[in-house]
Protein backbone atom coordinates (compact mmCIF):
# COMPACT_ATOMS: atom_id res chain seq x y z
CA UNK A 1 0.00 0.00 0.00
CA UNK A 2 1.31 3.60 -0.79
CA UNK A 3 2.17 5.41 1.91
CA UNK A 4 0.10 8.80 0.68
CA UNK A 5 -2.89 6.32 0.37
CA UNK A 6 -4.09 7.22 3.51
CA UNK A 7 -4.17 10.93 2.84
CA UNK A 8 -6.61 10.78 0.11
CA UNK A 9 -9.32 11.62 2.14
CA UNK A 10 -7.95 14.16 4.37
CA UNK A 11 -7.57 17.91 3.71
CA UNK A 12 -4.39 19.97 4.01
CA UNK A 13 -4.83 22.27 6.25
CA UNK A 14 -0.83 24.25 6.03
CA UNK A 15 2.91 23.07 6.63
CA UNK A 16 4.47 23.12 10.08
CA UNK A 17 7.87 25.43 9.88
CA UNK A 18 10.14 27.44 12.14
CA UNK A 19 8.83 31.21 12.68
CA UNK A 20 11.67 33.67 12.43
CA UNK A 21 10.06 35.83 15.02
CA UNK A 22 11.69 35.42 18.45
CA UNK A 23 8.50 36.46 21.33
CA UNK A 24 8.36 39.05 24.24
CA UNK A 25 8.27 37.26 27.16
CA UNK A 26 9.88 38.08 30.58
CA UNK A 27 9.61 34.22 31.84
CA UNK A 28 12.27 31.31 30.66
CA UNK A 29 11.65 29.68 26.85
CA UNK A 30 12.68 26.39 25.99
CA UNK A 31 13.54 27.77 22.85
CA UNK A 32 14.07 31.19 20.73
CA UNK A 33 12.24 30.69 18.18
CA UNK A 34 8.36 29.08 18.09
CA UNK A 35 6.80 26.98 15.92
CA UNK A 36 4.76 28.61 13.06
CA UNK A 37 1.89 26.97 10.53
CA UNK A 38 1.64 28.33 6.89
CA UNK A 39 -2.23 27.87 5.84
CA UNK A 40 -2.68 25.89 3.06
CA UNK A 41 -4.28 28.18 0.03
CA UNK A 42 -6.81 25.85 -0.69
CA UNK A 43 -7.84 25.33 2.94
CA UNK A 44 -11.05 27.67 3.26
CA UNK A 45 -9.91 30.46 5.99
CA UNK A 46 -13.45 30.89 7.64
CA UNK A 47 -12.39 27.18 8.74
CA UNK A 48 -9.30 27.77 10.61
CA UNK A 49 -11.33 29.27 13.50
CA UNK A 50 -14.72 27.58 13.14
CA UNK A 51 -15.66 25.38 15.92
CA UNK A 52 -15.62 21.79 14.27
CA UNK A 53 -15.71 18.21 15.45
CA UNK A 54 -12.26 17.66 14.16
CA UNK A 55 -9.58 15.36 13.66
CA UNK A 56 -5.93 16.26 12.97
CA UNK A 57 -3.05 14.34 11.38
CA UNK A 58 0.68 15.44 11.97
CA UNK A 59 2.23 14.46 8.69
CA UNK A 60 6.01 13.87 8.30
CA UNK A 61 7.45 13.61 4.88
CA UNK A 62 3.67 12.14 4.04
CA UNK A 63 3.12 9.78 6.41
CA UNK A 64 0.85 10.09 9.69
CA UNK A 65 2.94 10.61 12.91
CA UNK A 66 0.24 11.90 15.40
CA UNK A 67 -3.53 10.91 15.25
CA UNK A 68 -5.38 13.59 17.32
CA UNK A 69 -8.78 15.34 18.10
CA UNK A 70 -10.67 18.23 19.18
CA UNK A 71 -13.55 19.80 19.04
CA UNK A 72 -11.94 23.57 20.34
CA UNK A 73 -14.05 27.04 19.87
CA UNK A 74 -11.17 28.30 17.84
CA UNK A 75 -10.82 25.40 15.19
CA UNK A 76 -7.80 24.30 13.92
CA UNK A 77 -5.95 27.42 14.76
CA UNK A 78 -7.08 26.76 18.33
CA UNK A 79 -6.02 23.09 18.13
CA UNK A 80 -2.53 23.97 15.84
CA UNK A 81 -1.36 26.71 18.27
CA UNK A 82 -2.04 24.73 21.34
CA UNK A 83 0.86 22.17 20.09
CA UNK A 84 3.09 25.19 18.38
CA UNK A 85 3.45 27.21 21.63
CA UNK A 86 4.45 24.85 23.89
CA UNK A 87 7.94 25.55 25.18
CA UNK A 88 6.36 29.25 25.38
CA UNK A 89 3.76 28.79 27.77
CA UNK A 90 3.36 26.06 30.05
CA UNK A 91 1.94 23.30 28.37
CA UNK A 92 1.11 19.58 29.54
CA UNK A 93 3.90 16.97 28.65
CA UNK A 94 2.03 15.53 25.73
CA UNK A 95 2.45 18.99 23.62
CA UNK A 96 5.55 19.45 24.69
CA UNK A 97 6.57 16.25 23.55
CA UNK A 98 5.13 16.62 20.29
CA UNK A 99 6.59 20.08 19.86
CA UNK A 100 9.79 19.21 20.61
CA UNK A 101 9.40 16.16 18.10
CA UNK A 102 8.03 18.30 15.44
CA UNK A 103 11.10 20.60 15.99
CA UNK A 104 13.58 17.42 15.35
CA UNK A 105 11.86 16.38 12.38
CA UNK A 106 12.03 20.60 10.72
CA UNK A 107 15.65 20.11 11.89
CA UNK A 108 16.67 17.00 9.91
CA UNK A 109 15.07 18.76 6.70
CA UNK A 110 11.63 16.88 6.86
CA UNK A 111 8.59 18.56 5.63
CA UNK A 112 6.26 18.65 8.48
CA UNK A 113 2.32 19.08 7.63
CA UNK A 114 -1.02 19.31 8.95
CA UNK A 115 -4.01 17.39 7.71
CA UNK A 116 -7.52 16.83 9.10
CA UNK A 117 -10.69 15.89 8.63
CA UNK A 118 -13.91 17.63 10.26
CA UNK A 119 -17.62 18.32 10.87
CA UNK A 120 -19.73 21.31 10.96
CA UNK A 121 -22.36 21.40 13.26
CA UNK A 122 -25.51 20.59 12.39
CA UNK A 123 -28.70 21.70 13.32
CA UNK A 124 -31.54 18.77 14.24
CA UNK A 125 -34.71 19.09 15.60
CA UNK A 126 -35.34 17.27 19.21
CA UNK A 127 -38.51 16.61 21.13
CA UNK A 128 -37.78 18.34 23.95
CA UNK A 129 -40.48 18.10 27.52
CA UNK A 130 -42.00 21.11 26.41
CA UNK A 131 -42.13 20.64 22.73
CA UNK A 132 -39.92 20.45 19.62
CA UNK A 133 -36.65 22.72 19.34
CA UNK A 134 -34.07 23.23 17.18
CA UNK A 135 -30.85 22.36 18.53
CA UNK A 136 -27.23 23.02 17.01
CA UNK A 137 -25.39 19.31 17.41
CA UNK A 138 -21.83 18.34 17.00
CA UNK A 139 -20.34 15.47 15.93
CA UNK A 140 -18.13 12.92 18.71
CA UNK A 141 -14.85 14.17 18.09
CA UNK A 142 -13.79 11.05 19.90
CA UNK A 143 -15.77 8.77 18.40
CA UNK A 144 -14.30 10.38 15.14
CA UNK A 145 -10.53 10.10 16.23
CA UNK A 146 -10.93 6.48 17.23
CA UNK A 147 -12.76 5.11 13.85
CA UNK A 148 -9.81 7.09 12.49
CA UNK A 149 -7.01 5.28 14.15
CA UNK A 150 -8.66 2.09 13.90
CA UNK A 151 -8.64 2.69 10.21
CA UNK A 152 -4.69 3.42 10.36
CA UNK A 153 -4.03 0.73 12.66
CA UNK A 154 -5.87 -2.19 9.99
CA UNK A 155 -4.39 -0.81 7.15
CA UNK A 156 -0.65 -0.69 8.79
CA UNK A 157 -0.87 -2.72 11.73
CA UNK A 158 0.59 -0.32 14.49
CA UNK A 159 -0.47 2.77 15.75
CA UNK A 160 1.41 6.31 14.59
CA UNK A 161 4.35 6.73 16.05
CA UNK A 162 3.89 9.75 17.78
CA UNK A 163 0.76 8.15 19.78
CA UNK A 164 2.16 7.37 22.48
CA UNK A 165 -0.91 7.23 24.95
CA UNK A 166 -2.62 4.86 22.36
CA UNK A 167 0.02 2.52 22.32
CA UNK A 168 -0.03 2.25 25.73
CA UNK A 169 3.77 3.50 25.57
CA UNK A 170 5.33 6.16 27.78
CA UNK A 171 7.05 9.56 25.88
CA UNK A 172 10.71 8.87 25.27
CA UNK A 173 12.82 9.43 28.41
CA UNK A 174 15.02 11.82 27.09
CA UNK A 175 12.14 14.42 26.35
CA UNK A 176 10.37 13.52 29.42
CA UNK A 177 13.59 14.35 31.50
CA UNK A 178 13.90 17.43 29.23
CA UNK A 179 10.10 18.21 29.97
CA UNK A 180 11.06 18.46 33.56
CA UNK A 181 13.99 20.75 33.45
CA UNK A 182 11.82 22.77 31.80
CA UNK A 183 8.67 22.88 34.53
CA UNK A 184 11.66 23.77 36.90
CA UNK A 185 13.10 26.69 34.77
CA UNK A 186 9.88 28.14 34.28
CA UNK A 187 8.68 27.83 37.91
CA UNK A 188 12.37 29.45 38.93
CA UNK A 189 11.23 32.76 36.67
CA UNK A 190 8.37 33.31 38.02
Amino acid sequence: MDKNDFLKGLNKIGEITMSDVKPKTDRYSEYDFPLKIIWDGNFPKDLRTAELAMVYFIIVNGFPYKIGRSSAKGGFNSMITFYLKAGFDDPGQNRYVINALIRSEIKKGNKVELYGVYERPKKEKWNSPFGVVEITQKKDDQEMERVCINEFLKRYGKHPIWNFQEKGESVPTHLAESFAKYKQQRIKKL
